[in-house]
């Protein structure tokens, strides 16, 4: 009987926020599934406004057949409707690994007093327990993550930065990749079949000595810089990349000390003192909560200059992968494509400002050689004209572009001009609202012997 390794992912309707899932499974011809799987989210959250239809799709995703546990959770950054939903996502369901990007107090509080100074945020509703909980995980993410799933090792992804703010040289996401398949840290029990496994891809090519079938609960988190990622696949033949990246923007820019002298201001402290009260959670959590004008006002001296750090996520094939990949499944159409690993990857870019050319000129540099297999990329900052810039379609040109959005006050996402240059480079728009329907499926066979 044959079998296939297939990938299932999608962009769930949770209206004005981001919840994507993803899962490789292992099917026989007769459609049987076999209990060996893989699974990652890439953020989880919504407005207050949508907050059933994320509590909706939560509930059915812990519901689903053979679903056991989330082996990574990536989290792009910290803005409330991409964060909302982590907490009930952890209740009562095992996550593994937590990848999310390196942020410092300062800019978590930055964050902060940006959402309150909007006036969208205040329209929202998010009052009592829902803000009560989005201010502790400001506060201290790490600890909300293991209060609710204390297995759960925690990655923090940063890029390398200079004292004097600069970049170190990284020129792209190959730039220190191991050459062989048996470096790394690779899980799963190989014993008695090939099972799906995963590995940690270190940034350098050292090999760990870790013997393959090590468990996930002998990895230790920390900090990791680029490039790094996760390669998922057997020890033979399939092999898929799970591959974060952060623009170190913020750490590059003068708003930290800019802020931190209007908020020492207004509390009347000294600069000295206010960074040894935010170097403390509960100091951090009792500004967050006491202080919220303060923070609106040191936001308010920054506002015009401000670009905050996001985790991208690149989902595709190894570039050296012989596996036979086809996109069998989008939305409510059907395609089959060539033989070879073309155009079915998945990039995720969170809130990324890539309008800016600075971070649009890393971006594309860093995933530049994997460019060519992306089939599917969501817009940033659901579709913000903002964040978008045309020559995001026209060098990575997707067979879709996908946008999370829905009715939030007088928002416009998609902007019409995205819609536009989406449509001038002859590519297609999907728009994940909160309608059930209006979900983006997808379904690559990676692996197997199906015709």
């Amino acid at each position: 009987m044959g079998h296939a390794i297939i990938q299932f992912r999608y962009q769930l309707p949770v209206g004005q926020g981001f919840f994507h899932f993803a899962e490789f499974v292992e099917l026989a011809t007769s459609g049987e599934r076999y209990s060996n799987n893989f699974a990652y989210v890439y953020d989880c959250g919504s407005t207050k406004r949508y907050s059933a239809d994320l509590t909706r799709e939560i509930g059915k995703l812990k519901k689903r057949h053979h679903f056991k546990k989330i082996d990574i959770l990536f989290i792009s950054h910290f803005h409330y409707d991409h964060v909302s939903g982590i907490q009930e996502l952890l209740s009562g369901l095992r996550v593994d690994t937590v990848v999310m990007p390196l942020v410092d107090d300062v800019e978590r509080l930055i964050v902060y007093a940006e959402a309150i100074s909007q006036y969208q945020f205040r329209l929202r509703g998010i009052t009592g327990d829902a803000l009560a909980e989005y201010q502790k995980f400001i506060a201290d993410p790490i600890a909300v993550i293991k209060e609710k799933s204390e297995n759960s090792r925690v990655f923090l992804v940063e890029n390398e930065v200079k004292e004097n703010g600069e970049e170190h040289a990284c020129p792209n996401s190959d730039g220190e990749w191991p050459e062989d398949d048996n470096s790394g840290k690779m899980t799963g029990d190989s014993a008695d079949r090939n099972t799906i496994q995963l590995r940690i891809v270190p940034r350098t090519r050292e090999k760990s000595g870790e013997a393959a079938g090590a468990t996930a609960g002998d990895w230790e988190g920390g900090t990791k810089k680029l490039p790094f990622g996760f390669q998922v696949g057997l020890q033979n033949g399939f092999q898929w990349l799970l591959l974060p990246f952060v623009d170190p923007s913020f750490a590059k820019s003068n708003s930290r000390k800019k802020f931190i002298t209007a908020l020492s201001d207004c509390l009347k402290l000294s600069e000295e003192q206010t960074v040894k009260n935010i170097s403390k959670p509960e100091e951090r959590l009792k500004i967050l909560r006491d202080h919220s004008d303060c923070l609106k006002m040191a936001y308010r001296t920054i506002s015009g200059d401000l670009n905050l750090t996001t985790l991208s996520l690149y989902s595709g094939p190894c570039s050296s992968s012989e596996c036979r990949s086809y996109l069998i499944g989008s939305g409510y159409r059907c395609h089959r494509c060539g033989g070879r690993p073309d155009k079915v990857a998945w990039l995720g870019t969170g809130d990324a400002n890539l309008k800016c050319d600075n971070a649009r000129i890393s971006f594309l540099k860093y995933f530049e050689t994997r460019l060519g297999n992306v089939g599917t990329m969501t817009l940033p900052h659901h579709g913000s004209e903002n964040s978008f810039h045309p020559e995001l379609v026209e060098k990575i040109r997707p067979r879709y572009c996908v946008v999370a959005a829905d009715r939030n006050s007088n928002w416009r996402h998609p902007a019409s001009s995205v819609i536009q240059a989406v449509a001038s480079a002859g590519l297609r728009l999907h728009v994940t609202t909160s309608h059930v329907r209006s979900k983006f499926e997808e379904a690559i066979i990676c692996c197997g012997d199906w015709a």
